[in-house]
Protein backbone atom coordinates (compact mmCIF):
# COMPACT_ATOMS: atom_id res chain seq x y z
CA UNK A 1 0.00 0.00 0.00
CA UNK A 2 3.22 2.00 0.80
CA UNK A 3 3.74 1.98 -2.66
CA UNK A 4 0.18 3.18 -4.01
CA UNK A 5 0.38 5.97 -2.11
CA UNK A 6 3.81 7.49 -3.19
CA UNK A 7 2.45 6.82 -6.49
CA UNK A 8 -0.40 8.94 -5.91
CA UNK A 9 1.35 11.69 -4.49
CA UNK A 10 3.97 11.65 -6.60
CA UNK A 11 1.65 12.00 -9.51
CA UNK A 12 -0.48 14.38 -7.95
CA UNK A 13 2.20 16.43 -7.07
CA UNK A 14 4.43 16.69 -10.51
CA UNK A 15 1.28 16.79 -12.66
CA UNK A 16 -0.67 19.21 -11.32
CA UNK A 17 -4.07 19.19 -12.97
CA UNK A 18 -2.81 17.12 -16.15
CA UNK A 19 -3.94 13.72 -13.94
CA UNK A 20 -6.10 13.14 -11.30
CA UNK A 21 -4.59 10.13 -9.24
CA UNK A 22 -6.32 8.30 -6.85
CA UNK A 23 -4.45 5.10 -5.00
CA UNK A 24 -5.79 1.91 -3.23
CA UNK A 25 -4.76 -1.91 -2.14
CA UNK A 26 -6.25 -5.05 -1.57
CA UNK A 27 -4.99 -5.32 2.09
CA UNK A 28 -5.30 -1.08 3.09
CA UNK A 29 -3.26 -1.31 6.62
CA UNK A 30 -5.73 1.39 7.63
CA UNK A 31 -2.78 4.26 8.23
CA UNK A 32 -0.21 5.95 6.06
CA UNK A 33 3.55 4.32 6.64
CA UNK A 34 5.87 6.74 8.41
CA UNK A 35 8.63 6.08 6.14
CA UNK A 36 6.72 6.79 3.14
CA UNK A 37 5.46 10.22 4.06
CA UNK A 38 9.27 11.05 5.24
CA UNK A 39 10.59 10.25 2.28
CA UNK A 40 8.12 12.50 0.22
CA UNK A 41 8.90 14.83 2.46
CA UNK A 42 12.32 14.86 1.06
CA UNK A 43 11.09 15.68 -1.98
CA UNK A 44 8.98 18.70 -0.98
CA UNK A 45 5.74 16.62 -1.28
CA UNK A 46 3.40 17.11 1.76
CA UNK A 47 1.30 13.67 1.49
CA UNK A 48 0.01 13.97 5.21
CA UNK A 49 -3.48 13.94 4.44
CA UNK A 50 -2.93 10.50 2.12
CA UNK A 51 -4.91 7.78 3.63
CA UNK A 52 -5.28 4.12 3.32
CA UNK A 53 -7.89 2.83 0.89
CA UNK A 54 -9.21 -0.48 0.10
CA UNK A 55 -10.03 -0.56 -3.95
CA UNK A 56 -13.74 -1.89 -2.85
CA UNK A 57 -14.31 2.08 -2.29
CA UNK A 58 -13.88 2.87 -6.38
CA UNK A 59 -15.77 0.00 -7.31
CA UNK A 60 -18.18 0.86 -9.55
CA UNK A 61 -16.42 3.94 -10.76
CA UNK A 62 -14.83 4.35 -13.98
CA UNK A 63 -11.12 5.31 -14.39
CA UNK A 64 -10.24 6.15 -18.31
CA UNK A 65 -6.69 4.61 -16.80
CA UNK A 66 -5.47 2.13 -13.93
CA UNK A 67 -1.73 1.67 -13.31
CA UNK A 68 -1.31 -1.44 -10.85
CA UNK A 69 1.93 -1.56 -8.80
CA UNK A 70 1.27 -5.07 -6.94
CA UNK A 71 4.58 -7.00 -7.14
CA UNK A 72 2.83 -9.97 -8.87
CA UNK A 73 5.86 -12.47 -8.10
CA UNK A 74 4.87 -11.87 -4.37
CA UNK A 75 1.09 -13.60 -5.09
CA UNK A 76 0.13 -10.35 -4.55
CA UNK A 77 -3.43 -9.87 -5.52
CA UNK A 78 -4.07 -6.96 -8.41
CA UNK A 79 -7.22 -5.51 -8.97
CA UNK A 80 -9.16 -5.25 -11.77
CA UNK A 81 -11.59 -2.88 -13.04
CA UNK A 82 -13.43 -3.58 -16.06
CA UNK A 83 -14.70 -0.69 -17.25
CA UNK A 84 -10.97 1.26 -17.80
CA UNK A 85 -9.81 2.20 -21.02
CA UNK A 86 -6.20 1.87 -20.39
CA UNK A 87 -4.40 -0.79 -18.19
CA UNK A 88 -1.00 -1.05 -17.58
CA UNK A 89 0.83 -3.22 -14.72
CA UNK A 90 4.26 -1.41 -13.19
CA UNK A 91 4.78 -4.19 -10.95
CA UNK A 92 7.03 -1.73 -7.82
CA UNK A 93 8.54 -3.81 -4.66
CA UNK A 94 6.34 -2.82 -1.43
CA UNK A 95 8.87 -1.52 1.20
CA UNK A 96 6.32 -2.20 3.97
CA UNK A 97 7.27 -5.65 3.72
CA UNK A 98 11.47 -4.91 3.75
CA UNK A 99 12.92 -6.60 6.85
CA UNK A 100 15.71 -4.60 7.92
CA UNK A 101 16.70 -2.35 10.13
CA UNK A 102 15.98 1.18 10.42
CA UNK A 103 18.70 2.78 8.12
CA UNK A 104 18.08 -0.26 5.61
CA UNK A 105 14.02 0.41 5.50
CA UNK A 106 14.69 3.91 5.24
CA UNK A 107 16.78 3.42 1.94
CA UNK A 108 14.27 0.77 0.77
CA UNK A 109 11.82 3.18 1.14
CA UNK A 110 13.68 5.81 -0.77
CA UNK A 111 14.62 3.22 -3.32
CA UNK A 112 10.75 3.00 -4.15
CA UNK A 113 10.05 6.37 -4.12
CA UNK A 114 12.66 6.78 -6.64
CA UNK A 115 11.77 4.34 -8.86
CA UNK A 116 7.83 5.28 -9.47
CA UNK A 117 8.90 8.95 -9.91
CA UNK A 118 10.75 7.49 -12.95
CA UNK A 119 8.19 6.03 -14.47
CA UNK A 120 5.68 9.07 -13.14
CA UNK A 121 8.08 11.45 -14.95
CA UNK A 122 8.09 9.14 -17.69
CA UNK A 123 4.24 9.64 -18.07
CA UNK A 124 4.36 12.83 -17.87
CA UNK A 125 5.96 13.01 -20.13
CA UNK A 126 4.05 11.71 -23.08
CA UNK A 127 2.01 13.78 -24.61
CA UNK A 128 -0.92 12.36 -22.84
CA UNK A 129 -3.61 15.29 -24.78
CA UNK A 130 -2.62 13.72 -28.11
CA UNK A 131 -1.80 10.16 -28.12
CA UNK A 132 -4.25 7.58 -29.45
CA UNK A 133 -5.39 4.83 -26.94
CA UNK A 134 -3.21 2.15 -28.76
CA UNK A 135 0.07 3.96 -28.65
CA UNK A 136 -0.56 5.60 -25.22
CA UNK A 137 -1.28 1.76 -23.57
CA UNK A 138 1.86 0.44 -25.49
CA UNK A 139 3.60 3.64 -23.49
CA UNK A 140 2.50 2.66 -20.13
CA UNK A 141 3.53 -0.78 -20.93
CA UNK A 142 7.01 0.06 -21.72
CA UNK A 143 7.38 2.68 -18.70
CA UNK A 144 6.13 -0.46 -16.33
CA UNK A 145 9.31 -2.71 -17.81
CA UNK A 146 11.83 0.51 -16.71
Amino acid sequence: MCRSIMAEALLSHHGNDRVHARSAGSHPAGVVHPLALKVLAELGIDASDARSKSWNEFAGQPFNTVLTLCDSAAGETCPWFPDSVLRAHWGTRDPFTFIGNEEETLACFREVRDHLEVRVQALLNLPLETLNPDDLQRELAAIGQR
